[in-house]
């Protein structure tokens, strides 16, 4: 019997790019060196994510350097999508947001932020997307956006390609490629200005802010200390269900300031029932394995029996114990059986798997009295 799971879908995310006010960083190599070599790489390296960081990196020292050939790619060749906005796409994986931006080179905020990750990873620098909302000024603007953090000779900084490639004009009503630095390596304390985070912890401070901080501007008040530098490392460890799981924990504590959070709280939610039963499945699947192995077992058995009808005590005793090791380990299969959280998916295949269990152990103890009798 085979079961196929389901992979948890993303509920992808937008954001219009604006302009904020951030500071430059500055840096100890030249950065229009590293983006004229960006422009050189030929089209055949760009084909998939390994070769693009290969050629955006090999040679440079150090991550910042690497970093910034990635986030001025990113920035310099996609293309912001606007017709996409007010739509919502599903996608099967993470993988194929990446891919979509590479083959397409356009997209919303969650292009750009999945393939800097992408690219990061490969070239082994520690990074995560960041979901959450924006501002301008005190407003909240009322489409979702992401962006990444990466971590820096120790330290996290944030990075917005999205914003870092163009911007909309209000004016106009159009958007503008405009590459800028100003967020490239951004301290969290700066983007906290006009970045929030779903997830308080992905902050990156140490006090983090509330929502109504964040609207106002003002300092953390009430706000309780967090090592996030080693509550970051700890979250990158665990598995993706534990993620969610924690996540959420985090959001809930912080409240859900609009709907927005709500949204994403709800996906997170999906995401991580997902992973529940998909769990529940692959217990079950393993069960059923184990339970063919038994069912394999007991007709080995048969086949045996039926070669060997001789009444010798020795005879009996060995069909005897052979039968008592497939009852045990029929008895471990109902077991496994047991622990599972029946799910609409699973029930018909749980309900017929565990009768065909009760079935097999009502045949060895007929088998066994069977033996029994022939011994008196």
């Amino acid at each position: 019997m085979r079961i196929t799971t389901k992979k948890p879908a993303l509920l992808l995310l937008f954001a219009v790019g604006l302009a904020g006010v951030l500071h430059a960083q500055e840096l100890s190599y030249s950065k229009s060196e590293i983006t004229q070599r960006t422009q050189q790489i030929p089209a055949e390296a760009t084909r998939s994510v390994g070769t693009l960081a290969a050629a955006l990196t090999d040679g440079l020292a150090g991550d910042q350097a690497k970093a910034y050939a990635i986030y001025s790619w990113v920035a310099h060749n996609l293309t912001y999508d606007r017709l996409a906005v007010e739509n919502v796409t599903t996608y099967a994986s993470l993988e194929e947001v990446t891919n979509e931006a590479l083959s397409k080179r356009m997209g919303v905020c969650m292009h750009y932020a999945q393939l800097m990750d992408a690219l990061a990873d490969e070239a082994g620098i520690p990074s995560l997307v960041v979901s959450g909302y924006v501002k301008s000024d005190r407003e909240i603007y009322k489409i979702p956006h992401a962006w990444n953090a990466l971590k820096i000779e120790g330290d996290w900084f944030l990075f917005d390609p999205t914003w870092g490639s163009g911007y909309f004009d209000r004016s106009t009503k159009l958007y503008r490629q405009e590459f800028s630095e100003k967020y490239f390596k951004v301290p969290p304390s700066e983007m906290i200005k006009t970045h929030m985070p779903f997830d308080p912890l992905m902050q990156m401070l140490n006090y983090p802010r509330s929502a109504s901080d964040f609207v106002s501007g003002s300092p953390p008040v009430d706000s309780i200390y967090l090592d996030y530098a080693a509550e970051v490392e700890r979250y990158r460890m665990l598995p993706e269900k534990q993620q969610l799981a924690e996540t959420m924990a985090r959001m809930e504590k912080q409240g859900f300031a609009n709907e927005m959070v709500q949204d994403h709280y709800a996906s997170l939610r999906h995401q991580h029932k997902i992973h529940l039963a998909n769990e529940q499945v692959l217990l079950h699947n393993h069960a059923v394995y184990k339970l063919n192995d038994v069912i394999d077992d007991y007709n080995k058995y048969v086949a045996f029996a039926n070669s060997h009808r001789s009444n010798s005590d020795d005879e009996v005793s060995r069909k005897q114990a052979w039968l008592r090791s497939i009852e045990q380990d029929a008895r471990a299969v109902d077991a496994m059986f047991d622990t599972l959280t029946v799910t609409t998916d699973l029930q018909q295949n749980l309900y017929t798997n565990r009768k065909n269990v009760k079935e097999l152990l009502n045949t060895i103890a007929n088998e066994q009295k069977r033996l029994r009798e022939k011994r008196k």
